[in-house]
């Protein structure tokens, strides 16, 4: 594995980067295609896009989510557990990360406002 690599992509090339940065984009999250929002689609979209990331946070967690697999080879999955409960700390020169394994909320970001919400 290339863990090496990790702490000088996360030191340097992430959080001393300082033009603006893409964070967390991952075109891989989708929905069912039989699924359609029937009454508040912003609404009943975002709900189930939270219950689905607490269902596979909860995987993560205790270890029960499957791998990812390339044909018969098992991928790395190490930097799954701060995919939730990490938050980005502006500092000077470099930045910082706190992960918060214990964290049961979201936060819901819009126009202007941030909206704790428990999961």
């Amino acid at each position: 594995a290339l863990l090496f690599f990790n702490d000088y992509w996360r030191k340097t090339a992430y959080l001393g980067y300082r033009e603006s940065v893409v964070i967390n984009s991952n075109p891989c999250y989708s929905f069912e295609t039989t699924w359609v929002p029937q009454q508040n689609p912003q609404v009943e979209s975002a709900a189930r896009l939270l219950h689905g990331c607490a269902v596979i946070s909860s995987q993560i967690q205790h270890g029960t989510l499957e791998p990812q697999m390339q044909g018969q080879e098992i991928q790395c999955s190490s930097q799954l557990v701060s995919a939730f409960g990490t938050t980005r700390i502006a500092k000077q020169g470099v930045d910082e990360l706190q992960f918060n394994v214990e964290s049961k909320y979201a936060c819901l970001l819009r126009n202007g406002h941030v909206i704790p919400i428990m999961i």
